[in-house]
């Protein structure tokens, strides 16, 4: 892995070699409103695929390619989050905990405390994209990147309700637009992100804010970068698209 002198004003002493000295944040204090027949018995990232919680097979896929700290943030129904992960020795679980929703981006700036190391990977914890993580890294250092974010295709049926992303010839982030419509080569959001720390200089002063809606389309001077996979995007956002995951995701 190649590393320049300097990467967004971070000294290179200081750049993570290692994917297991690179934080996870893990977003999963969610309603999950949409889930209705389910949201007030379990949170929904612990809904299950094949007898395991979601949110498991997504730290079992972080663990597997080296990741050892991992963040959750936790608000709705967290006491089952907490107790489900809690004694789990194979990684190192910390809670950051939320009392009210304070949506992606609140939840972010939530645990600014708890983050160790100087870059870090926020995912969405009702989603899952199986990226390699030391190609996305690597692209993130390479770029010299301020964010970067994994960006996949999806349908043009339900691409309106994912966060649609326009590339420059160098996948430099010239456009953000929230669950929109752009067309059929446009590239969706698959809620997978690489920041430095010094985005939380940029964030609102508000506590309660979005990422994609509040803080990403300010980043636009910032040198943004879009890490194209050509994997597939599964979310458990919706009965129909949990019973996608039931169906597809590997037994």
């Amino acid at each position: 892995m190649s590393f320049s002198q300097n990467i967004m004003g971070v000294d290179i002493k200081m750049i993570p070699r290692k994917l297991k000295d690179i934080d996870v944040l893990l977003l999963a204090g969610g309603l999950g409103t949409r889930l209705h027949y389910m949201s007030n018995k379990v949170p929904k990232v612990l809904a299950s695929i094949h007898g395991k919680p979601f949110l498991e097979l997504l730290i079992d896929n972080l663990v597997k390619q080296g990741f050892r700290r991992i963040i959750i943030c936790v608000g709705y129904l967290k006491d089952q989050v907490l107790e489900q992960f809690l004694h789990r020795d194979d990684c190192q679980i910390i809670f950051s905990e939320e009392e009210n929703p304070l949506g992606t981006g609140g939840a972010v700036k939530n645990a600014r405390n708890l983050i160790s190391s100087p870059v870090f990977i926020t995912l969405n914890g009702d989603s899952f994209c199986d990226i390699d993580y030391s190609e996305f890294y690597n692209f993130h250092i390479t770029n010299n990147s301020f964010m970067t974010i994994v960006l996949t295709s999806f349908p043009i049926t339900e691409q309106k309700e994912y966060g649609s992303i326009t590339l420059s010839d160098t996948n430099r982030i010239i456009r953000f637009k929230e669950k929109t419509t752009q067309g059929f080569n446009s590239k969706i959001n698959s809620g997978i992100y690489l920041m430095t720390n010094d985005i939380f200089h940029s964030m609102p002063d508000k506590s309660k804010f979005s990422l994609e809606e509040d803080l990403f389309p300010k980043l636009l001077d910032n040198n943004c970068f879009g890490y194209v996979c050509d994997k597939e995007l599964f979310d458990i956002g919706t009965p129909e698209r949990l019973n996608r995951s039931i169906e597809t995701l590997t037994k």
